[in-house]
């Protein structure tokens, strides 16, 4: 395989694994939504991402065993399954682990801080509008995934057209939102959600949390290689 289609098939696998991320934060599963998780093509995304061993690959599993359990349990557990996903991340009331970044990056778990401002001015120099602007903060963990979806959208497209410096722009916007942003609170967001979950919480987020932690913070390198190798 020639140097440019193994670039394309990088960027077309991290952008399945950010879209899938970015699905499991951004609004109840329905049905069709907890199939996607099972049903094989996101093994084998993470399997060439990260390898059949290794964390990824083993949350990967665990979220696999968990939506098996879900849907043969029928409309009740995805019922459950709803219901903590109002509980973890709608409220009303406090949330546990709140899904936005500012929290994580300022004292008091305060909403529009001044990371919420850098994480906009990403999205505008990428030309990246949040789908739920301005009614949620801009440093949602749906819409940051969303955004990286978007960035490796966006690459493969000007590797398509031969326009590698673009490319190469796009890539190197990704290395700097994983650094600046992403590997900055998830890993806190994935720790939080996991110890102040409320008991009788299904590990289904939890474990979600933990899937997007690993696989921002595994992809900073592979980020850094693809952007080298669009110079």
């Amino acid at each position: 395989m020639e140097k440019r289609e193994l670039v394309l098939s990088a960027l077309a696998n991290r952008r399945f694994l950010y879209q899938y991320a970015w699905r499991l934060f951004s609004a109840p599963l329905d049905v069709r939504a907890l199939e996607v998780t099972v049903g094989g093509f996101a093994d084998e995304a993470v399997t060439v991402f990260a390898g059949e061993d290794g964390r990824l690959a083993d949350v990967q599993r665990r979220l696999c065993e968990e939506v098996r359990g879900v849907l043969a349990g029928g409309e009740d557990a995805v019922g459950k399954l709803d219901a903590d996903y109002t509980r973890l991340f709608v409220g009303p009331g406090k949330l546990p682990a709140p899904p936005w970044e500012s929290v994580y990056r300022a004292d008091g778990d305060l909403l529009f801080q001044e990371s919420t401002l850098e994480v906009r001015q990403a999205y505008r120099e990428a030309g990246f509008k949040a789908a739920g602007y301005p009614r949620e903060a801009d440093d949602h963990v749906a819409t940051e995934l969303s955004f990286m979806a978007s960035l490796a959208d966006e690459a493969s497209a000007a590797v398509e057209a031969g326009d590698d410096e673009r490319a190469h722009a796009f890539m190197t916007a990704q290395v700097k939102f994983l650094q600046a942003h992403l590997t900055r609170w998830l890993p806190q967001f994935a720790e939080r959600l996991n110890t102040q979950a409320p008991a009788g919480t299904k590990p289904f987020y939890p474990l979600a949390a933990y899937f997007a932690a690993e696989l921002c913070e595994r992809d900073v390198q592979p980020a850094r290689d693809l952007a080298a190798a669009l110079r």
